[in-house]
């Protein structure tokens, strides 16, 4: 009911933050499921996530500090080729 809840109300394809502010253990369950996988749970719980159009994919990106800055050389090497990265000594 809560999962229903929250797609009526923020439209979002069930696209929930691991870390919802609101609703944290809702965040988490949802994790979870997608960890579970469409294929490795009971057959009446996955025919009831299908029949809402539950996304057993999250398009989410990670919001944790290490993947911002991560994404922006990731995509600075696929641009330039590992030979443009500068070289850091610590």
């Amino acid at each position: 009911a809560r999962l229903v809840e929250y797609e009526r109300i923020n439209k979002t394809g069930y696209q929930i933050a691991k870390k919802y502010k609101e609703d944290p253990e809702l965040g988490a369950w949802v994790t979870m499921i997608r960890r579970i996988a469409r294929d490795d749970m009971d057959r009446e719980r996955r025919e009831k996530l299908d029949g809402i159009g539950f996304a057993w994919v999250s398009t989410r990106k990670c919001g944790s500090s290490f993947m911002k800055n991560y994404r922006p050389i990731r995509d600075l090497l696929a641009e330039q080729g590992e030979a443009g990265a500068p070289v850091v000594l610590g």
